[in-house]
């Protein structure tokens, strides 16, 4: 009787219909888990974070090397904690500045951290073999920074619009397991239902499934169907997993079903990476 009393017509829609904006209906365990699906994907495959990485920690270690360099001259200098300190902010506040290949001055950065500035010599009085070892860490700092670097961080937008394609490629094909929080129930959920999300075996195309996928909302029915090129299915993945539904985007964000090849029900393969 329950189930009658949702899917009546004359009802309301206890769980309602996610088709008007579905980005606005996203909970915010669910824009997590997708963003991490996807970023971690960027993380495996490739990418432009190695290079990123080397090129910070090559950055950081020549400003390291600049920092000791303005340092007067003192045996076991790097001993005393404050030097040390020093030669730590001064790498870390020169990060930045390469990307244009700036150079933040020693005796700024002493006053900033309130470092005797006795201990730092400014960069033009430095002896003329410190003056060039300088010139030549400056210029390698700001082509890391300001050219491979920065292409990186530029070519990692790419990637990431490609993890965002691949992902969506893969809910359309029904091949994205459902999001783990995606079925947390409400209130309402939990008057009506305690066994859990309905996983209904759709065939190549079933109404009653999108229909109940209306009255009830997504969270509440995982369907296996087996053509992800049939129009129904097409039709499914962008009225509940696209931002905005129908008219809206083709890029699907959340995922909706899945898919089996017809007569492959019982085939290990056939579920491979899907749980619920």
């Amino acid at each position: 009787n329950k189930i009658d009393n949702v899917l009546s017509t004359n009802s309301p829609k206890i769980y309602g219909s996610d088709s008007d904006h579905v980005l606005d209906r996203l909970t915010f365990q669910e824009r997590v888990e997708t963003s991490l699906r996807m970023t971690t994907r960027v993380f495996n495959r490739h990418s432009p974070i190695n290079a990123i990485s080397i090129g910070l920690i090559s950055v950081f270690g020549i400003g390291l090397v600049e920092g000791y360099t303005t340092l007067t001259p003192k045996k076991s200098s790097l001993l005393e904690w404050s030097r040390f300190r020093f030669v730590y902010r001064y790498a870390l506040a020169q990060v930045i500045p390469s990307v244009i290949w700036g150079t933040q001055p020693a005796t700024v950065i002493a006053a900033n951290i309130n470092f005797d500035l006795r201990n730092v010599v400014e960069t033009n009085k430095l002896p003329p073999y410190k003056c060039l070892r300088m010139g030549i860490l400056g210029a390698l700092r700001g082509a890391i920074s300001g050219s491979i670097l920065l292409a990186q961080i530029l070519s990692l937008t790419t990637v990431l619009q490609d993890a965002q394609n691949s992902f969506s490629k893969k809910i359309y094909n029904g091949k994205e397991p459902p999001l783990e929080n995606t079925y947390l129930k409400t209130k309402a959920q939990k008057e009506f239902d305690s066994s859990g999300v309905v996983i209904r075996f759709a065939g190549k195309e079933s109404d009653v499934t999108a229909y109940s996928m209306m009255k009830m909302g997504r969270r509440k029915i995982w369907p296996i169907y087996e053509d992800p090129e049939n129009d129904v299915v097409k039709s499914l993945v962008r009225e509940y997993g696209t931002v905005g539904g129908q008219e809206k985007s083709d890029i699907a964000i959340l995922p909706i079903y899945w898919q089996v090849p017809g007569g492959q029900y019982g085939k290990a393969e056939s579920w491979r990476g899907m749980f619920v």
